[in-house]
C-alpha cells in the first residue's frame, strides 16, 4: 500500500510552497513491514528533497521501526536515523 501527500501555499514566509510527500509500504516475511519513500519541501530560497527507507515489526502489541533517511537542500546533505515505538490497542 502507499502514501500521498501535497499541500500549496500562495505567500510562503516560513512554510514551503510546495510540500509533496510519497511512500511506499511493503510487507516481508509476514513479520516485517518495509518502506521507501521521498518528501520534496519547496522554499522559496531552495528545496529540500527527502529519501528514506523505513524497516517496522510488531512485538507483542508494539509496533517499532527504524527509518533512515538522507536529505539533500540548499545548506548541503545531511543524514539521520529515526525511531518509534507505537501501542496498538
Amino acid at each position: 500500500y502507499g502514501n500521498f501527500r501535497a499541500s500549496a501555499t500562495w505567500d510562503p514566509e516560513i512554510i514551503p510552497k510546495w510540500d509533496i510527500f510519497g511512500e511506499v509500504y511493503q510487507s516481508l516475511f509476514d513479520i516485517f513491514e518495509v518502506s521507501g519513500g521521498y518528501r520534496l519541501m519547496a522554499f522559496k530560497s531552495s528545496d529540500v528533497h527527502f529519501f528514506h527507507l523505513g524497516l517496522g515489526t510488531y512485538l507483542g502489541n508494539w509496533y517499532v521501526g527504524l527509518q533512515p533517511m538522507y536529505l539533500n537542500g540548499g545548506e548541503g546533505p545531511g543524514a539521520q536515523l529515526g525511531g518509534w515505538a507505537r501501542y496498538v490497542f
